[in-house]
């Protein structure tokens, strides 16, 4: 063997090393994606949750600030809670047929389950009160199945909403 021919062998890599360094980088980027899947199933339950309660806080200062939506009498504002979605509504209780609801649909992850004593949240005009309140049945849970997360909501007397 030439000493040319020896340093041609000096340059590239092995099999080995190809596949070690190929192996490593299928590994961290594995680890990456599972990551990266996680934070956003997480913020599809945060977003999901916020948009719920600034919904729920809307509807309740309708009710207190006396919002007719262009008809003839102010009335009572509420949510109306179905597992997929819910629904923003006008009045004490809730008609599906009404076209002036608001309907808000959820990702096809998530799912709503409440201990209310109904599917409504109805907010009583003037006072902002929740009607029909019972001490301990009072949550709303949203559920994203994709990550099994949930965030439980309790809403008090007055409609204030925590987690």
């Amino acid at each position: 063997m030439s000493l040319l021919s020896k340093k041609k062998r000096k340059f590239g890599f092995t099999l080995v090393e190809v596949i070690i360094v190929g192996g490593l980088f299928a590994l961290v980027a594995s680890f990456s994606a599972i990551n990266i899947l996680r934070s956003q199933t997480h913020s599809t339950l945060v977003s999901q949750v916020t948009i719920f309660v600034s919904d729920s806080r809307s509807q309740q200062v309708r009710a207190m600030a006396g919002d007719s939506q262009g008809q003839s009498t102010s009335g009572d504002w509420g949510i109306h809670l179905e597992n997929n979605r819910y629904v923003l509504f006008r009045g004490s209780t809730y008609s599906a047929g009404d076209g002036g609801n608001f309907i808000v649909n959820l990702g096809s992850t998530m799912a709503i389950s409440w201990t209310l004593p109904t599917a409504d949240i109805v907010f009583v005009k003037r006072s902002g009160e929740v009607v029909s309140y019972t001490e301990g049945a009072n949550t709303v849970t949203f559920t994203n199945s994709a990550s099994g997360e949930h965030a439980q909501l309790t809403i008090n007397r007055y409609g204030s909403i925590s987690r």
